[in-house]
């Protein structure tokens, strides 16, 4: 930097630009650059585009968002010229056709403009042949790393979480030399290490910043308001919905300003609602909010795009195969043959220049611990085969102490288990037995009680209560403990859950104006994967679904109670010293105003068990429907009211035998009919249901003489 004296161009990674801006700053003097990456100046001189070429391929071949992007990348390495292979004049056609409709951007005076200004290559080891193609239109020169001619020493573990182990106490060591948390990296980490990291590091007071960082979609409220936004197709409301959970706090406010920026690149776009929603959910995927981030820990970053200067310390973990170098195969659209025939570079050679451009960073870091693993769970690893080059020396690294009182106490207990439980005696059993007092073997089970402020401060002093989280708590409390205050449940879709979400969801809106049960089918099921075998069942749920629409719609020809309120969100506000929600998502209302009275019928779908027993009630159990009722009440939904009824609809059951007398379809009209409480006003019953005397509707609702 130092030797720049006039206007300079600088192609690097971002991470090292960023370093390299760190170093500009200390400088007395001010230097004339302008920093561009790779995939910058591949832009800049060819061209760019954005979110609406994309779309534009979407809507027109019904392109998923990942074929349509990589169509699009590879337009760069095709000429306007008529080729010998289809695959490439497909990709010739793409470009016309986003060319025509103006999709592509070009920077027509970039090349002129910086025909003359040196251009430095810094941080990339080597270059293929089509960005020295590129390089070519400019007067460039490649800059080097720094490399030092010493040998690497690499640590050999048996499991991952020894490797950590030594990972954890080496940094503990350079902390206690002075050296600051910033200045410490790791590299190569996976969910595995991840996770494992988030862990040990923990025990020994290590903050590091994978443990904060996730991407949108992962997040309770981001899942929760991208599933909002497939229901309601609506950017204001789904930013209402997430305003619901309180903007109070950092990480709330970081996914609403998330949503709300990304809702921005869409909001005034013609495309289709699916492909909008296949590239939002693609940004939410790839926007990461770092939640409370320490201003000091340690950082993770990246073998092949960073620099690390003299002072700084890195750790490079998981040196395995597979993991380093990285491999890469002849899996691109652009194969090997085509990549021949367009003059780029093949895997074979890709593979060679990543082999030698791995040894090159590593010999560019001056302070570097390098280390890898045999075994992880129930499964075996191997050495990179980067370490049969002279570079490399195998060391070891005695794990005998560690630097935390915690882990050194859990460690001692799966000691003592394995010496009780499988007669095995660890070596270092007598030396932790004797340093460390652990309670082994000794369990209180009492209930020691919950700290109330500490339980308010969890929750952010805001409690949502719903019928199924009062059900869970007088099931079962601790259930309730485990689920909605310690939040460890886990939620798995399975096909039994997914086919109930998707009765649910087309019965929503069996009752719109433009009702179309293929469209409304096919959209839920867009993008999803099933076996052979749940296709079958999925054909055969379509037959189911016609069933209950054409015998929901002929109940909707009879009952009076016309209007109709679906997927109706109710909320309440029961408030006291903390801020309480009493919400529930009532399945349908039906109503209709009669004499100044709106009479009204609850109705809950049940893909599973329909049975209703309003006694039950007594004892917190099986309360739906009357906490629906409940929630109608109070929010004054409707100002004057009487409820008919209400019931539960089981809308999948399943096989049936066929009776004498009785055809398939009226076996199936029979299991749809209501089961619930009816009101014993035969004037408003008969408002509801015109057939009650033999009801076609209501189970077991027939009149006698008496």
């Amino acid at each position: 930097l130092n030797s720049i004296n006039e206007k300079t161009i600088i192609i690097c990674p971002y991470g090292v630009r960023d370093k390299l801006l760190n170093e500009i700053n200390k400088l007395d003097h001010l230097v004339n650059v302008k920093f561009y990456t790779i995939e910058e100046l591949k832009k800049n001189v060819f061209f760019d585009y954005d979110i609406d070429a994309i779309l534009y391929l979407m809507d027109k071949y019904k392109y998923s968002y990942e074929v349509a992007k990589n169509y699009i990348d590879n337009l760069y390495y095709v000429d306007d010229i008529s080729y010998s292979l289809e695959k490439l004049n497909f990709l010739v056609d793409i470009k016309k056709e986003l060319l025509n409709n103006n999709l592509l951007h070009f920077n027509k005076l970039f090349i002129e403009s910086y025909k003359n200004v040196p251009f430095v290559i810094y941080g990339y080891d080597y270059l293929d042949n089509f960005n020295l193609k590129m390089l070519s239109n400019f007067s460039y020169s490649i800059v080097n790393k720094k490399y030092y001619d010493k040998t690497v020493p690499v640590y050999k573990f048996d499991t991952m979480e020894e490797e950590v182990l030594f990972v954890a106490n080496t940094i503990v060591d350079l902390i206690k030399n002075n050296v600051n948390l910033n200045s410490i990296y790791l590299l190569n980490l996976d969910t595995n290490y991840n996770n494992l990291i988030i862990k040990v590091f923990d025990m020994f007071n290590i903050p590091v910043d994978i443990s904060h960082s996730s991407n949108i979609l992962s997040t309770i409220i981001g899942k929760e308001a991208f599933d909002y936004l497939v229901k309601t197709k609506s950017f204001s409301e789904t930013l209402s919905f997430i305003e619901s959970f309180g903007l109070d706090n950092t990480r709330n406010n970081s996914i609403y300003s998330s949503f709300l920026n990304i809702f921005n690149k869409y909001v005034d776009l013609d495309y289709s609602f699916e492909s909008i929603l296949s590239c939002i959910k693609n940004d939410l995927l790839n926007t990461f909010c770092d939640f409370n981030k320490s201003k000091y820990s340690v950082k993770v970053s990246n073998l092949y795009d960073s620099l690390f200067l003299d002072d700084e310390y890195v750790f490079l973990l998981g040196f395995n195969q597979g993991s380093i170098p990285r491999i890469f195969k002849d899996e691109d659209y652009i194969n090997d043959d085509l990549k021949i025939v367009l003059g780029l570079n093949t895997v074979n050679e890709i593979n060679k220049f990543e082999y030698n451009s791995t040894l090159n960073n590593i010999r560019s870091i001056k302070n570097l611990f390098v280390s890898y693993k045999l075994n992880h769970l129930d499964t075996e690893y191997y050495p990179s085969n980067l370490l049969n080059d002279s570079l490399f020396e195998e060391d070891t690294y005695n794990l005998s102490t560690e630097a935390s009182l915690k882990y050194s106490k859990i460690k001692l207990s799966i000691m003592l288990d394995d010496l009780i439980k499988y007669d095995k005696k660890s070596d270092l059993l007598a030396r932790y037995y004797n340093s460390f007092d652990v309670r082994f073997m000794e369990y209180d089970n009492k209930f020691k009680g919950i700290d109330k402020d500490l339980f308010y401060k969890s929750i952010n002093n805001k409690l949502t209560l719903s019928y199924s989280t009062i059900d869970t708590f007088y099931k079962c409390q601790f259930r309730y403990y485990i689920d909605n205050v310690l939040k460890l449940n886990k939620y798995d879709e399975t096909f039994d859950t997914l086919v109930g979400s998707l009765f649910h969801f087309v019965l929503s809106h069996v009752y719109d104006e433009n009702f179309n049960l293929e469209r409304d089918y096919d959209y839920y099921l867009k993008d999803k994967e099933f076996s052979n075998k749940e296709q079958f069942y999925l054909s055969k749920l379509k037959k189911e679904l016609i069933i209950i629409c054409n015998y929901l719609k002929e109940f909707q020809h009879d009952t009076g109670l016309v209007n109709v309120f679906t997927e109706k969100n109710i909320k309440i506000d029961k408030s006291t010293n903390i801020e309480v929600i009493f919400k529930g998502i009532v399945d349908k209302i039906m109503y209709k105003e009669y004499d100044g009275k709106t009479l009204l019928s609850i109705i809950d779908y049940k893909t599973g068990n329909a049975d209703i027993d309003i006694y039950n009630s007594i004892y917190g159990i099986g309360m739906q429907l009357i906490i629906y009722l409940y929630l109608i009440t109070k929010s004054k939904l409707f100002n004057n009211y009487s409820c008919v009824g209400f019931y539960l609809q089981k809308i999948l059951s399943g096989e049936v035998n066929i009776e004498k007398n009785k055809s398939y379809i009226d076996i199936k009209n029979e299991n749809l009919k209501l089961y619930g409480y009816s009101n014993d006003d035969v004037l408003l019953l008969s408002r509801f249901d015109p057939t009650y005397e033999n009801s076609k509707y209501i189970k077991s609702m027939k009149t006698t003489k008496t």
